[in-house]
């Protein structure tokens, strides 16, 4: 591949910041227009396991942070964008259980919004919004056009993948917001499934990280990218496909 798309950095970008307040001193604020039918809010059992399941029709989040569940209603990635949700990170061992049924005409992409709703009604919280001048990347492809291979979408997600996998290999088969996806840790490899794609992320000894990616979006480049840059990575290359590359980035972010 050779520089099928170029990274442009724009300054003085307004991005959105949300601002946590307390009720009494906000105005009257808009709650979302979707919630779930029936939900189940308590403080978490410390024996329990961590488990957060998210489906088509449920949501059972057990021992989540509070902060975790603000980075989700606000859709926030808290590796490149936290900074847009100021005040989160002193939530971090506040510990609840949610349980809520998705309702008829909804799915699980509504969740954020929903999860909004719940924060609004059980929590109290207020929020508003403030323009903060910050740097972006957009993910833009090169004037040569691109010069990545597309590739059918396959869904591998109950696949066995032979390799020097052992009984303490790491492994994570989780439902989300964005669909179920399985993560398996080998070294310094690292597998990413989706229904539609898959990925490697191999950690080198020489400072830098490789993506080879088998079936890759655009919208998954760009967000391991934010995820190595450290700031938020916009999808404008318009390529709706999945598609098959190796790139070499260094290794800036944990």
């Amino acid at each position: 591949m050779k520089e099928p798309m170029r990274l442009l950095v724009q300054d003085t970008v307004l991005f959105s910041a949300l601002v946590l307040a307390s009720a009494v001193s906000m105005h009257a604020q808009t709650s979302p227009t979707r919630s779930f039918d029936v939900a189940s809010v308590r403080r978490s059992d410390p024996s329990t396991r961590v488990s957060h399941r998210v489906t088509d029709t449920r949501v059972d989040l057990v021992k989540i942070e509070l902060r975790q569940l603000l980075w989700m209603a606000y859709e926030i990635d808290p590796f490149c964008c936290r900074d847009r949700l100021p005040g989160a990170d002193a939530l971090t061992r506040v510990l609840f259980d949610v349980h809520a049924t998705i309702p008829s005409g909804s799915n699980r992409t509504h969740v954020p919004e929903m999860l909004k709703s719940l924060l609004i009604r059980r929590f109290g919280l207020r929020t508003h919004v403030e323009p903060r001048p910050t740097d972006i990347y957009e993910l833009v492809v090169g004037t040569d056009g691109v010069r990545m291979k597309e590739v059918a979408a396959a869904n591998e997600l109950d696949k066995e993948f032979p390799g020097e996998r052992t009984l303490r290999t790491p492994e994570s088969d989780s439902e989300t917001v964005n669909g179920r996806k399985r993560t398996i840790t080998t070294g310094r490899r690292i597998t990413t499934i989706t229904a539609r794609t898959m990925h490697d992320r191999i950690f080198t000894g020489r400072g830098t990280q490789q993506i080879e990616a088998a079936r890759m979006t655009m919208a998954e480049l760009a967000s391991v990218l934010a995820v190595n840059t450290g700031r938020p990575v916009l999808d404008k290359t318009n390529l709706t496909g999945v598609y098959s590359f190796t790139l070499e980035l260094r290794q800036t972010r944990i």
